[in-house]
């Protein structure tokens, strides 16, 4: 940085990117995460410097709750989507198998298993097994 003081350049640019107006919540933790990195490089082991700098990375920290409340709830809602969709599958697979399985009973008297191991789906195994 030539001339430039390192820690009053950080400070500042750590200033500028906590501006809520100037990044999104998505810009903003990724944002985090560098100023994290380059307080550890500028503090260089200064315990003290490096607390001051994560004063200001942690400002405006509110968008990082609600950031990770969202992230909760499309997560939530994603999963919820997927489980409801696979019991949905599973149960109607399950109500189609049993369904299957008393129309062939019905047709026992009036088709041979092939016949109606054919029309319902139904392994011959399970047709001869009713």
């Amino acid at each position: 940085m030539g001339n430039v003081n390192q820690v009053e350049v950080a400070f500042e640019v750590f200033r500028i990117a906590n501006n809520r107006e100037l990044f999104s919540a998505d810009e903003q933790s990724e944002i985090k995460k560098c100023q994290y990195v380059v307080a550890q490089i500028v503090a260089n082991g200064n315990e003290n410097l490096f607390n001051k700098f994560w004063e200001i990375i942690m400002w405006n920290n509110d968008f990082l709750v609600e950031y990770e409340e969202n992230l909760i709830k499309e997560t939530t809602e994603n999963v919820t989507q997927q489980v409801t969709e696979q019991v949905t599958e599973q149960v109607t697979e399950q109500v189609t198998m049993d369904v299957s399985k008393n129309i062939a009973k019905n047709l026992k008297d009036v088709l041979s298993d092939e016949e109606i191991a054919k029309r319902t789906g139904l392994s011959l195994e399970t047709v001869k097994g009713l």
